[in-house]
Order: C-alpha cells, then structure tokens, then sequence
C-alpha cells in the first residue's frame, strides 16, 4: 500500500464508515432469500460529462425496470428516469440522450394476451438539457447516435411518423390526385431525424435505409429509397449545419459500408451494380468529394489481383489526412446451382489430416470464411490500388494508430499453423511481416513465432512477445533491426505462479510513450520503462516488489494511442491485503493516492476537458457504487447508493485464512462467515473453489443469482460458512493437487470447532465441477455435492470438440487447464487416474449434477457418463439439464431455478429441510415446464 500521504487517514476513514455501517445493528433482520434477487442493483454504463460538470449512470435491477440519473458532481440529483437506458453525453456537455422503454410489466401482461408484434408499445427518445432543466420526448423511437467528439445534434431513426398525404393536380382538370406514401419497413427504410439540440430545430430524411456520422464535423451520408422522382433513390451527402444535401449515386442497388472521411468531405461507399436477376455480383467501390457532381468508381473487380472483387463485408475507412481508402478485398461468392432439388443435393463432409482446420471449426467459421475479406488500399490522389493482405498474410493490423497515416502495417500470418492448435494450444505461432502502405511491398520479419503482436503506435516498430523464450522484440523500422527489448529487465516479465505444463504467459504490455520513445513493460508487480533503441537503459518506474503491490496503469484517454504516467493513473493491487489503490505519479516519480482502503477499484473514467475522474469502490460489504475525486487530490465523493436496502437484511464478513497443503505449499483461501458469527456454535459449511481465488476478497457478490456456482454472500445469509481455498497444481495430477490443497485447508477449519464436520457439502462449476467429482471419489468427508458439466472421463474427453469453437479439446489436457502434460498414448494412466468414472463407485456422497444438452465448451454426454454410472451403482444422485442452454442457464428463469434447486438440494443435507418433491419423486417429461416441484 502507499503510506505516508496526508489524506490517507481520512480517505480511509470515510471508506471504512461507508464499508462497514451495514452491518452495526443490532436488530434481527431477515436472511437473504429468492425474492431479494430482483430488486438488488448494480450500476452500469456510468459516464462524466466532458466538462467535468455532471454524471450519468443507469441502476440495473435484477428483474424491472432500469432508472437513469443525471446527478451534479457534487452530488446533487438533477433528474431521475425510470425505464430509461442507453444514455449518453453529448460532447459539447449540454445534452443528455437516453431510451425510454415501455414498462416492462406492461410489455409482459400484453405478450400474455398475445398481443401482434406490431401492436406491442414502441419506444421513445429522451433529450434532457442539463442547463435548462427541460426535457423533450419523441415517440416510436427506432434507434439513434449521438456524435462522439460534435455537439449540437442528436440523430434519431423512427418507426412511424404522421405521414403527409402526396397530391397532384390532374392535368386538364380541376381533380386532384391523392396518393398514400409508402410505409416504412425494412425494405423501405425509416425516417432520420436530425435535431438541433441548441435551435431545437430539425429536418427528417425520409425512408433512409442506413447512415453514418463523420467523426470531427457535422456530415453524414445515408442511403434511401427515394421519396419521388425529385428525390429518388441512391446515397446523398448531408450537412446537418445548413440542412444541404448533395446527392451522390442515383438508383435501386444494394449499398453497403457507407462512410465518411473524419472531416466529412469524402465520402465512399461499395454498391453492388448487378442487376437482381443476375447470380454473379458487380460490387464496386464508389469514391466522392466535393466539386465532384456525383460518386465516381474507384475501384471495381478489373483493378484488383488474384481475382478479386471489392467487399461488401469490410468497412471503407479513410486515414486521418484523407489521403487513403482502406477497403476489403475478397474473392468472388460461389455460385450455388440453383437448378438442383433439394433431394439431389449432397450433403457430406469430408475430413482429411491435411486438413488446417477441423471440419466442426470450418462449420462454426463458415459465415467469417464466406465473408473474409483481405486489406486493401485506394490512393486518393493518385486512384493507385494496392493491396496489404491477401491469402499469404491475411490480417492487417494498425495497432493503436487510428489515424492510419504511418507508411507501415503489421501484417501476421497464422494459417499455415492452424492444425497445431488441436494440441499445443494458444498462442498461434505466425509469421510476421511489414507492408508498405505505398507499395504494398512486404517484408518479412519473423517465422513461425509464437506469440501475439503489433505496430507501436508511431509507426517506428514492429513489436512481439514469443513465448517460447519468454521475451518481447522490437523491430526498429527505420535501421532494420530486431532487438530483445526486455533482455536487461533483472526480474520475470512471465507468470511466476503458472502451473500448468505449458509456457508461462506474460504479465502484460502497458503501452509506448509520446513518439514510441520509451515502451512500458509489467512485471508480477512493476512497470519497467525501456528504451527501445538501447534495451539495456532500463528504468524502474515504481517500488513494488518490496511490499507486494502490483502497479498497472489505466490509460485515461481512450483516443490517445501513447500512455503518460503523469497524464494516467495507476491501480496498485497489494497481494497481502488483497485491496487495491487508486495512485497517480508526477514528473519527478513522486507517487500520490487519490484512493485507498479495503477496496477494490473499477470503471476508471475521465472528463476530457477537466483533472477529475469518476471510479466505483466495492469490497464484500460495499456496493460498488460511484465515486469522484480531482486528479491533484482532495476529497472523495460519492455519487451514488444502489443497494441501501442492504442494510435491512442479513449480512456476513470475509476474512483471509492461510493453511499449508498436503504438499508443504503454504495457501491461502477465503472464509464467509454469517452475520453475528458465535464460534462456539457449530455452522455448515460449504466449500467452493476453481484454482485460485483468494484475491478476491474485496469483491462484493450482492444478492445476485449466479449462473453456476454459489454465492457466499447469500449463503452466508441464511447461516452457513462459505470456503473458498485456493489450489495449487502439480504437472499430470490435477484430481490429487485438488485433494492435496483443499482437504487440509477443511480439516483446518474443522479443527477450529465451528464447523460441523457432519454438515460440509462442495460445489463447483466446469473444471470446479470435476474437481468436485474427483473429490467424492477420494474421500467421504462432504455430506453432498453439486457438480456443474464436470468433465467425468478424460479419455472420451480428450478427443471431443469444444463445439463453441470446433477445436480438438486435445490441448486442453496435454497443456492448459487440465493439466496432463501429455497426450492419451504418452501418459495413459494419467488419463484414468484422474477421471472420476472410474472410480464412481468408490462415490457415497449424494451428488446433484448440472449438465445442459447445448453445451458447448463440456461435452453434455460427460455428465450423462456420470449419471448413468452413479444410477447404475444405485447412488443417490440429480441432474438438471436445462434444455437449449449452454455451459450455464443463460435465461433468468433457468438462472433462478438452478439457484433455488440448489439451495433446496444443500438445505436438505446440510440443514435437515425435508426434501422437495423434484427430489423425492422426480418431474415426469409430461410435466415439464409445468411442475417445478419446489414443494
């Protein structure tokens, strides 16, 4: 921690009063329960207004309606609006913009009566004036956008608006002719409104079917149908200023990718100039600016290489000085025969071992490999194409530089390694190359390097980590060099606590300086500043190792590429306390905290054009609500209080516990304990764990249902103790490791004399969830166990497919989580001793498993191995499935009944409750969806 700063005193004196009042009365109060689930919030989407003058956050229920504050930074609440969302600032600080929703209530009871889509209450745009106080509503809200660095105007997309009816005088007739205007649709387009918010003012674009904002000034272009033959269909040019419009493309084609260049004065598009009828497309790239009388083609599939068409699925970007067009090239769809029936149609795969990919990854890629497009360049001035990427180097990348102006691109090539990811895993190997920008010509700089990179964000370096030798490189640009630019940092720049048989990964890359002088690189818990062009001038740029504070830098401006120490702030997390820091570092390498307690800081933001930041704070106790403090120091204050309800239930402490494993590793782990905890009594307790947690003390769990595992808080709650220990793992042992850590750090417990030894049940989740089925074949000690889509048998295992991704899960067990450092023929005996199906009837703990028919990271039939096996032996033993759902319920219903069978399921066998009736009798397949069996 920072010691010796005058305001830390008082900075943790007012953490510690907001942390821990909840829990000083003395007044029975109610234990958390189901019913707390949908009214506990958390604050999201919190953001400060460019001058630094007011705030906006959202307060997310767990079930209802959202509210939406706009709160004065001192505090003081200007506005409060239920059922809003989506809210943002305006840059010019004047506007908040937001989505009322209908309620939600309401919504609900309509579905019920089976009210028509289209009948169901629409939307409505919000814009509130902060100065004025007003607020003004526009009805049937489809969408809008508010300009990210231009204020003055909100842009808005409706779904209907009171339609003018069109009338023409009958030529030789007194008779005039009415007709009624098309209907906005999806095909048709829907009305654009564009506002003044200063004037309030605004101009409707009529059936605009897509539109884009030019970044620095107030232009966009749209596509639309066309309103009559004076406004026909095709892609116009809109100056919000004065309401002028140009049109640019005249006709009924199918556009896509429009954009502007960041001023507004280029515009460029890709249409698709084949008629309807025609099977083969004619896209073509269209470029304008102004003095041009309508978009010229810039490039069509005749300017292009290897027999390649422009694009339709890249977006076209033009760099900061407008003198390049980035565009996509790709090659041309396949043309399906459509004279085929669908009987004649052969539908087969073929798998072959040269193939890079695994057929299942080509399924689940099929859409990206449909639509891949390749980097390419159009030179305004000149109209010269060239291409930067292609099937040799596909992907092209800018790093930081979103100005696009450096004369070079990163350019990477991982293709030609794809097949070893099935066993060795990530990082890909690739190839490294520069492009020239001008030329399209490339160099190669590195092959078959294992590891992540890019371009530094002034264009002078090419930069990579390999983790095969555990160093970052530098390839200087300008003198053709590669150099190990982190050879002369004295400590470990990689993981020192990684136990996995696998290269350890890096603690991270914090970023370049002003001009890519200096590179920044983290260690377990310093930055060290190296100079790039002589590697050996290494500075030590904070003191942490000495008192375990782990410093990383939150870079405050999202569109600075560079990081500045002085501009930045810093969150020190300290390994001992577990709490984390709010500091920042001036020129002199003075370090001051803005921040500090037993806390944990998040959501870092920044006003642009003022020194003042806004932050949550949260430990086990504290919401993490909103905060503000000046960056040259001063007082805390706090914005918001999303839980004050908090205090009207039971609670519970955390506190850090330390043991020594069966394999002489001293750990440590994480106790919850209830509220008016008495250890003379005797508690149940259940121990959760998944590798390592312990540092998690600060968090704070709310009332939340988790998707898959417990939560200490709410279990806390209602009486029980909650262990969490952390895990240490040894190469080829996973199962014992688990046993070697977690049963010494229970016996600890034990011994202590608060812990019913009778009345310990486990839980955990995917690789918790088989480490709970390991457990229950290796020792008696848990009363009961739920174990979520536990991997049961490691043979079947390692040749299944993650079917999220299409990977081989080979890697999974010789290298990362599972931990066998070898595959099935070369360790054999690892594979069955450390599966539990093997064991199975050694299991006399009940067991209720959770294991969905979609799950796509853990194969559903290792849970059914296990069922069956466990029924097989007449054990007790439930499995939920969730039907659709993946590796957790994703449905709040599902999410909440896991939560509440969960519950009951330990209640019985922990608390003595009578078992509810899904447990004694089961739900016959006629009953689902209708008998929940709660009773």
């Amino acid at each position: 921690m920072i010691t010796d700063h005058p305001s830390r005193l008082l900075c943790l004196s007012f953490i510690l009063l907001v942390a821990f009042t909840p829990i000083q009365s003395q007044t029975v109060k109610p234990a958390l329960s189901p019913s707390d689930y949908d009214q506990w919030k958390r604050i999201e989407h919190e953001m400060i207004s460019p001058d630094g003058r007011f705030v906006v956050y959202h307060e997310i229920p767990g079930f209802g309606d959202p509210v939406l504050r706009v709160m004065g930074i001192d505090g003081s609440q200007t506005i409060m609006h239920h059922r809003a969302k989506e809210g943002v600032i305006s840059a010019d600080s004047k506007t908040v913009v937001f989505r009322i929703s209908p309620p939600l209530d309401t919504i609900r009871a309509l579905k019920r009566r089976g009210t028509n889509e289209e009948d169901i209450p629409c939307d409505t745009l919000a814009i509130y004036h902060y100065d004025l106080g007003s607020l003004w509503k526009i009805p049937y809200l489809n969408s809008f956008k508010v300009p990210e660095k231009w204020g003055g105007f909100v842009t808005y997309i409706l779904d209907e608006i009171e339609e003018q009816k069109d009338t023409t005088l009958l030529p030789g007739t007194d008779s005039i002719k009415t007709s009624k205007p098309k209907k906005v649709s999806e095909k048709n387009g829907f009305h654009l409104v564009v506002r003044n918010t200063g004037s309030l003012t605004e101009d409707t674009l009529s059936y605009v079917k897509a539109y884009s904002l030019a970044e620095k000034n107030p232009f966009l272009i749209y596509e639309t149908s066309g309103i009559d033959s004076l406004h026909p269909a095709g892609i116009y040019w809109y100056d919000l200023d004065s309401g002028n419009e140009l049109r640019l493309y005249e006709g009924e084609k199918s556009f896509y990718v429009l954009n502007l260049d960041q001023d507004g004065q280029q515009a460029a598009f890709v249409v698709n100039e084949a008629d309807e009828k025609d099977y083969v497309p004619d896209y073509r790239l269209m470029y304008w600016m102004p003095g041009m009388d309508t978009a010229k083609v810039a490039v069509q599939a005749m300017d292009l290489d290897n027999n390649t068409i422009p694009s339709p699925y890249m977006d076209v970007t033009f760099s900061e000085n407008g003198q390049r067009l980035f565009f996509g090239a790709m090659a041309p769809p396949l043309i399906k025969d459509t004279t085929l029936l669908e009987d004649e149609i052969i539908q087969v795969e073929v798998w072959t071992y040269k193939d890079q990919r695994l057929q299942t990854q080509q399924e689940v890629e099929k859409k990206r490999d449909e639509e891949r497009s390749f980097m390419a360049v159009y030179h305004v001035e000149s109209g010269e194409v060239v291409h930067l990427g292609d099937e040799e180097v596909p992907d092209i990348s800018f790093g930081q530089d979103e100005d696009r102006n450096h004369q070079y691109v990163f350019g990477r090539n991982a293709e030609t390694y794809r097949m070893e990811v099935s066993w060795d895993g990530f990082p890909l190997r690739q190839d490294i190359y520069m492009i020239n920008v001008e030329t399209g010509d490339r160099h190669q700089i590195t092959e078959g390097v294992r590891g992540n990179g890019d371009i530094s964000p002034g264009g002078r370096y090419l930069y990579w980590f390999n983790v095969e030798d555990t160093a970052y490189y530098s390839y200087n640009i300008a003198h053709d060099t590669i150099i190990c630019i982190s050879a002369h940092i004295p400590t470990s720049i990689v993981d020192e606590l990684d136990d996995h048989p696998d290269y350890p990964s890096p603690y991270g890359f914090a970023g370049w300086t002003l001009n890519d002088d200096r590179v920044m690189i983290y260690d377990r818990f310093d930055i060290w500043e190296v100079n790039p062009m002589q590697p050996d001038l290494v500075v030590r740029m904070t003191q942490g190792r000495e008192n375990k504070n782990r410093y990383r830098v939150e870079k405050l401006d999202e569109y600075r590429p560079y990081i500045d120490l002085e501009d930045d702030v810093m969150v020190v997390f300290n390994e001992a306390s577990k709490a984390e820091s709010l500091v920042r570092r001036n020129g002199d390498g003075v370090i001051s905290s803005l921040a500090e307690g037993d806390m944990l800081v998040r959501d870092i933001s920044k006003a642009k054009h003022q020194q003042r930041i806004i932050f949550s704070m949260q430990n086990h106790t504290t919401s993490p609500d909103l905060h503000t403090v000046a960056l040259d120091g001063g007082r805390i204050q706090r914005l918001s209080d999303a839980n004050p309800h908090q205090m009207e239930r039971r609670w519970s402490t955390v506190e850090l516990i330390k043991w020594t494993s069966l394999d002489g590793i001293e750990l440590e782990g994480l106790l919850y304990k209830p509220e008016g905890f008495d250890p003379s009594q005797k508690y149940p307790m259940i121990v959760y764990f998944y590798e390592r947690n312990a540092h998690t003390l600060n968090r704070y769990w709310g009332a939340f249902p988790h998707r898959s595992i417990i939560n200490p808080s709410y279990y806390a709650s209602r009486g029980y103790l909650v262990f969490i220990p952390d895990i240490v793992y040894r190469d080829g042992y996973p199962g014992p490791s688990c046993f070697n850590a977690v049963i010494p750090g229970v016996t600890s417990l034990i011994d202590k004399g608060f812990v019913d030894k009778s009345r310990v049940g486990m839980q955990g989740h995917s690789w918790g969830g088989y480490q709970t089925a390991y457990l229950a074949t290796r020792t008696n000690l848990f009363a009961c166990a739920e174990s979520g889509a536990p991997v049961a048998n490691m043979t079947s295992a390692y040749g299944g497919i993650r079917w999220g991704t299409g990977l081989s899960r080979m890697f999974q067990y010789e290298h990362t989580q599972s931990r066998l450092g070898g595959s099935l023929w070369e360790v054999p005996l690892r594979y069955f001793e450390n599966s539990p199906i093997f064991f199975a009837d050694k299991i006399s703990t009940p067991m209720l498993l959770m294991h969905n028919d979609h799950d796509t990271a853990v194969p559903w039939y290792q849970g059914i191995e296990l069922f069956v096996a466990l029924r097989r032996l007449g054990k007790p033993v439930w499995m939920l499935n969730y039907n659709d759902e993946p590796h957790w319920p994703t449905k709040r219903e599902n999410i909440i009944d896991f939560n509440i069978r969960m519950q009951q399921f330990f209640d019985h066998y922990l608390m003595g409750k009578e078992q509810p009736r899904w447990m004694q009798e089961g739900i016959p397949a006629v009953r689902k969806g209708y008998d929940r069996g709660y009773d």
